[in-house]
């Protein structure tokens, strides 16, 4: 007996479902915890819409990962949705295939959606070649076509038939970019886009400015959203993107907007680097808020099938890296309550001078033991051992600290 084509979903997917709906359930179940031990009702609430929500989108996405596959057998096609019962059809049901974007949806003769499927799921290739030996109408989407599902390609059968296959898949290989771009974008679309990102750059730009008279609080703020903004940016449209000049792109790309993020890491900066917090749980969260702006990443190049170069996968984590690094003590600032000042007196200072960057360093006793503090080269140079100094310590509401010292 012929083995049937089996689609689903593949196992890459199904990993990452079962990494996040673990590590958000810990989440959940830490953080409840710890706001029911310091009967925080706000944070609690919080904490349980945020980390209840990953968790709810993994555990579906694992559900389907497990449920929903679409087996071709010789003389009929069994499917099982993400939710609902299976069904079965033969292939004579079938009046067409008609390929949306990167999903193909099975058609009957009287307009009704048997089934689908994407192009990233497991033996796609292999459900093309079987439906074309079955004589089965294909609609390919033509790139060039203004509508959404394309020029209908009527796909006859025999021996040449899946050799046309191969060369569409090979147009669609997305090791090169401008490939990838032509088959599955129109120019009009991008320049609608580009427009649009334009204007919301220089709105951004504009904001980032004017944060500069704005108190801490509220400049950190926007400069949280803007490199959000430059996050949720290249998640959406890579790799329409590109690091070329606007007068040097082409229709098919978009120059990536960096002046908004660059003035607000600069206007900020100063901040970030007289900002102390435990180094344990630093570490910790600096961790978890590196995988959780990596995981989106990765999820979306799984999904469009894009095999990117192991160099530029290590420029993207150094590029999060730094962005963990950035957004970690500017939203504990931003989300923290009342501080706390406590006054110490100073027991020496030193000085570390980096290639690049001097870091001034005085040394207190606060909560019970010595501490190194970081400080601004204003107040290092203002305070000699043996001067008090006050310590303003925050704490945001999902448990981070942070603290700073100040006269």
């Amino acid at each position: 007996m012929e083995k049937p084509v089996i689609i689903k979903e593949s196992l890459f997917l199904l990993i990452v479902s079962v990494i996040c709906t673990v590590f958000f359930s810990l989440c959940l179940i830490f953080s409840t915890l710890s706001c029911l031990g310091k009967q925080d009702l706000p944070a609690l609430i919080l904490c349980a819409l945020l980390f209840g929500c990953f968790t709810l989108s993994g555990l579906a996405l694992f559900i389907c990962c497990v449920r929903r596959r679409l087996v071709f057998y010789h003389d009929r096609v069994a499917y099982t949705p993400f939710l609902g019962r299976k069904r079965s059809f033969s292939y004579s049901e079938i009046g067409a295939v008609v390929q949306k974007k990167e999903r193909f949806i099975i058609y009957s003769y009287d307009g009704r959606k048997l089934a689908g499927f994407e192009d990233n799921m497991s033996a796609f290739y292999e459900a093309l070649f079987l439906l074309c030996e079955k004589h089965v109408k294909i609609i390919l989407q033509s790139p060039d076509s203004p509508d959404e599902t394309g020029a209908a390609l009527t796909m006859p059968s025999g021996t040449g038939f899946p050799q046309r296959i191969k060369d569409w898949n090979r147009r669609l290989n997305l090791t090169d970019k401008n490939a990838y771009l032509r088959s599955r974008y129109h120019a009009e679309t991008i320049q609608k886009q580009k427009r649009i990102i334009r204007a919301l750059h220089t709105a951004l730009i504009i904001l980032s400015l004017v944060s500069v008279f704005l108190p801490v609080r509220e400049k950190l703020g926007i400069c949280i959203l803007i490199l959000l903004f430059h996050y949720f940016v290249f998640l959406f449209f890579y790799p329409k993107l590109t690091l070329e000049k606007a007068k040097n792109c082409d229709s098919y790309h978009i120059p990536f907007p960096m002046a908004a993020g660059v003035i607000s890491i600069l206007l900020s900066i100063n901040f970030i680097l007289i900002t102390n917090m435990d180094e344990n749980r630093w570490l910790f969260f600096f961790t978890a808020l590196f995988f959780l702006l990596l995981l989106p990443c990765l999820i979306m190049l799984w999904l469009r099938r894009i095999k990117e170069h192991p160099f530029m996968l290590l420029n993207l984590s150094l590029a999060l890296l730094f962005l963990s690094f950035y957004l970690l003590p500017a939203a504990c600032y931003v989300t923290s309550y009342k501080p706390v000042h406590d006054t110490v007196t100073v027991l020496y200072m030193d000085v570390y001078q980096g290639s690049r960057t001097t870091s001034y360093d005085i040394f207190v006793v606060w909560r019970g033991r010595e501490q190194k503090m970081d400080v601004s080269r204003k107040l290092y140079q203002s305070v000699a051992p043996g001067d008090t100094v006050t310590v303003c310590s925050r704490k945001s509401f999902w448990g981070m600290e942070i603290w700073q010292v100040h006269r």
